[in-house]
């Protein structure tokens, strides 16, 4: 079983992942405000180290879109 905290404060963000079975865990703490992401591939990179069983990577494959749906999909 999995338990886990995140935090955030100006500047900081933080998460925290614990097995309370083995003892095993992470604290992962950055020094800004949109780490979100890559805490998340830290925990990752850790779990598949370790051979823990935190969610893996998903690998997304684009969609292909014709050119008249591209065009009709322009931000300003």
């Amino acid at each position: 079983m999995v338990f886990a905290h995140g935090g955030k404060n100006a500047g900081f963000t933080n998460n925290l992942l614990a097995y309370a079975d083995s003892g095993n865990g992470i604290v992962i703490m950055a020094n800004g405000d949109n780490a979100n992401p890559l805490i998340a591939e830290l925990q990752i990179a850790i779990s598949k180290y370790y051979q823990w069983d935190l969610a893996t990577a998903t690998i997304l494959t684009p969609a292909k879109l014709s050119k008249n749906i591209a065009t009709t999909m322009v931000g300003k």
